[in-house]
This record gives structure tokens, C-alpha cells and sequence, in this order.
């Protein structure tokens, strides 16, 4: 969702104003790690540094690898997860 709305994309970003009017959106380090991988250039890292200004990013912690690892035991094999997406 947050590369959609780094892309622009409409729906993607009324979702999350939404979700944010609600409650704290707080993008775990791995995703903005992977948000800044991305990157192709300078204006891009830029634009994402400046896009994850506006949110606190949290730390990984064990119950999120535990999380992750069944995630991933559900389904990499079935869908063809791979591990950073869980």
C-alpha cells in the first residue's frame, strides 16, 4: 500500500488518510527499508526519506518475526511469498 502511494495512486492514498484518521499508521523498519531499496536515484531515496518523515517506524521485535516465519510457512509454497513480504 505505501508503494501505491508513493506511486500516486488514488485509492491507495485515500486509504490510508483514512486509516490514518483512525489510528496511528506505523510502518514496521523492514517495509521502509524495502520502500528506500526501491529507490533509483537520489529524487527517488529523497522523495521516500521525505514520504517516511511523516511516520514513526517501528522496530522489529520477536513476535513480529514469530508473525512473519508463520506468514511465510503459510504461504511461500501456496503463493509464492517471498520472505521480506512477510
Amino acid at each position: 500500500m505505501l508503494i501505491d502511494c508513493l506511486r500516486g495512486n488514488p485509492a491507495a492514498i485515500g486509504f490510508l488518510t483514512s486509516l490514518a484518521q483512525r489510528e496511528a499508521v506505523t510502518p514496521h523498519l523492514l517495509v521502509a527499508a524495502e520502500l528506500l531499496a526501491g529507490a533509483r536515484d537520489k529524487r527517488e531515496q529523497s522523495a521516500i526519506e521525505s514520504f517516511l518523515a511523516a511516520f514513526t517506524i517501528v522496530a522489529p521485535n520477536e513476535s513480529d518475526g514469530q508473525a512473519a516465519l508463520n506468514l511465510y510457512r503459510q504461504f511461500h509454497l501456496s503463493h509464492g511469498v517471498d520472505w521480506p513480504d512477510c
